[in-house]
């Protein structure tokens, strides 16, 4: 289930949340996210746009170090891909 890492009571108090709060760990909801997930999430979302990964070229280079070919493999049955 997504969970939004931002809340609020109304969309003005998310947007602010969204521009001010840094984002929730994934640990908080999910203990067995791997360390170097954890990382690259909080780049993804991070407040300085110098700090996020430039071009997706980046991040996939980023998971391919990160990863191995099964957990490719799994990701993709997950998703119903392969």
């Amino acid at each position: 289930m997504f969970r939004h890492p931002f809340v609020g009571k109304s969309l003005t108090e998310k947007i602010i949340a969204h521009q001010r709060v840094p984002a929730p760990p994934l640990t908080a909801s999910r203990s067995d996210v791997p360390d170097w997930v954890e990382k690259l999430y909080q780049r993804m979302l991070a407040k300085n746009p110098a700090q996020r990964p430039q071009f997706m070229g980046d991040l996939v280079a980023q998971l391919e170090r990160s990863t191995s070919p099964s957990w490719w493999q799994k990701l993709l049955t997950a998703l119903g891909w392969k």
